[in-house]
């Protein structure tokens, strides 16, 4: 179920921007997304998701859980994701 709800999203974010190429490992509640390629460029990061009482979260070093289903959250997402750490 998790995987399906990061897929979604990923996808929906990453509409119209370049390839992506990603992987997913499942831990038990919670899914990490490895990147391995960015705007069609050799990239390595991972990300983690989880479902925190049917919502979905992104996890960020910086700025913790994010619930990403509400839409001014989406930018932690994506400065964790082009960070440089």
């Amino acid at each position: 179920m998790i995987e399906k709800r990061v897929k979604d999203f990923l996808q929906e974010s990453f509409l119209d921007l370049g390839d992506f190429t990603y992987t997913f490992e499942e831990d038990n509640k919670e899914l990490i997304v490895i990147f391995t390629e960015i705007f069609t460029k050799p990239f390595e990061k991972e990300l983690l998701f989880k479902e925190i009482e049917g919502i979905l979260y992104f996890h960020s070093i910086s700025y913790g859980h994010k619930n990403i289903e509400k839409g001014q959250n989406i930018k932690y997402f994506w400065i964790e994701l082009l960070s440089e750490h």
